[in-house]
């Protein structure tokens, strides 16, 4: 047997392979079929007759879009092997996939004078992940996968409701989606948090490693549990006012009696007759803040216990905002900081006199320890500091806002502020609860607070107080 002879034996024997094991067909540069073999044959259900002459159209299933073949013929054309997974259509109607590789045939001239196209029927395999996909799209877990640039390549239905206000998800990186807090390359448990304050969402999640299509990348399960965060963070703020009332109990047993005595000198000293003018005044600031110190405590169980607030009487901004300057002007002009009041001598509101005092003193108290810390923080005690206190009034509320320069919060500070015992201060100049208790009182009358923030440039906070 000659060199010839041993080559077409050679040849023959790899057809007889490729017969055996894969689907081939032979096309001309139009792409009009010159050639198929027996597999073709059996799984398009069409006779080799049928087929010689026509175009692969004959079994386009119409699942790929256009600029899917106009790629193809595009690297094809070009000279280069082409390959890719395709879904056709059978004489029957029924639809089969293959995994195809396409490669050009030139001639002496470099010429294209026909395309090989070489398949493998993975109908079963494809058939098995659209069955799973629609096990895991039907799943009450979110789940997706991201590849190993960091990218979502898949996710289920429920994601993508998790996140309504996210558009298509294949393509975006999952580290945007799903926030910085997301340890990318990570496999293992944990929760993270998407926004801020009431519009905040909580989900724990699982990542694992995961094949895709063939490729390694990453598989997260992730479930809401927003609900069940709340829950907590109400059970722990209910424990926490536990300890407010066990500890407001022993303060007024503990303290009232002292209190009283001290108050009940103070009075009689009000009261002596010969008794130079500026010792009865300091008698009468001895007992205003006795009284005030017995509110606070009052308040306190009343915060704890939920009961409700006292009447409410007509209250006098200006005159209030007057008092409480009597009380800290002292403070003010130590720590060299400016208090300007813009507030109509009209104004006046429906509230707890002794609380919105309570509630005012405590948002100015914390302006001033503010500027102080940006002062420290920068290392310049020489920073004007500025408190503006402005009343305007809306259809339904008259609204007191009090701004600083001070050194301003973050995000996660915002989140707790309104928390008790959370307090931004260092230890011993706060205990967390005049925030929580001012929210408080200002609910009990139909009013709220707000505030905005940022940091190293001071707070605002609103103070809502109905009207009518």
């Amino acid at each position: 047997m000659n060199a010839m002879q041993d080559a077409d034996s050679y040849l023959l024997k790899i057809r007889h392979a490729l017969d055996a094991s894969a689907i081939v067909a032979i096309t001309d540069p139009q792409g009009n079929i010159i050639e198929v073999n027996d597999k073709f044959c059996e799984i398009s259900k069409y006779a080799r007759e049928d087929l010689l002459g026509q175009n692969h159209r004959i079994i386009n299933s119409a699942t790929h879009p256009k600029e899917f073949f106009r790629n193809m013929w595009k690297t094809i054309l070009a000279g280069n092997k082409w390959e890719g997974e395709i879904c056709n259509r059978a004489k029957d109607g029924s639809s089969y996939w293959v995994h195809t590789h396409i490669i050009p045939f030139k001639d002496d001239k470099g010429l294209i004078k026909e395309f090989v196209s070489i398949r493998y029927d993975i109908t079963s395999r494809k058939r098995a992940e659209q069955n799973l996909s629609s096990l895991l799209d039907s799943h009450l877990d979110g789940l997706l996968i991201y590849d190993l640039s960091g990218n979502i390549c898949w996710n289920n239905s429920t994601a993508q409701q998790m996140f309504p206000d996210v558009g298509e998800f294949v393509g975006l990186s999952v580290e945007s989606l799903l926030g910085p807090e997301f340890g990318i390359f990570q496999v293992g448990e944990g929760r993270i948090t998407k926004g801020y304050g009431d519009n905040a969402k909580s989900f724990e999640l699982i990542a694992k490693n995961y094949n895709f299509q063939s490729r390694a990348a990453y598989l997260v399960s992730l479930r809401d549990v927003t609900e069940k965060t709340r829950s907590e963070a109400r059970m722990i703020q209910q424990e926490r006012l536990a300890s407010i009332g066990v500890m407001a109990s022993g303060l007024a047993h503990e303290i009232g009696t002292p209190l009283g005595v001290i108050r009940g000198r103070a009075e009689i000293i009000s009261l002596t007759p010969g008794v130079v003018d500026s010792a009865k005044v300091g008698a009468e600031i001895i007992m205003q803040q006795i009284d005030r110190v017995s509110y606070l405590v009052k308040s306190l169980l009343k915060l704890a216990r939920g009961e409700e607030s006292t009447a409410l009487q007509d209250v006098h901004l200006v005159s209030l905002f007057s008092e409480i300057n009597d009380f800290i002007h002292h403070e003010l002009e130590k720590q060299n900081i400016l208090m300007d009041l813009n507030v109509e001598e009209s104004y006046e509101i429906k509230a707890v006199y002794t609380s919105l005092f309570q509630v005012f003193l405590n948002l100015l108290v914390n302006a001033t320890h503010a500027i102080q810390e940006k002062r420290k923080r920068l290392q310049s005690p020489s920073i004007p500091g500025l408190i503006t206190v402005t009343a305007i009034k809306n259809d339904s509320f008259l609204v007191v806002r009090i701004s600083d320069n001070g050194c301003g919060m973050n995000d996660d500070q915002m989140k707790k502020l309104f928390t008790p015992f959370f307090t931004t201060k260092e230890i011993g100049q706060g205990t967390g609860l005049g925030l929580a208790t001012s929210y408080k009182l200002l609910q009990s009358w139909g009013g709220f607070l707000s505030v905005s923030s940022s940091e190293e440039t001071g707070s605002n906070f609103e103070v809502h107080l109905p009207l009518g």
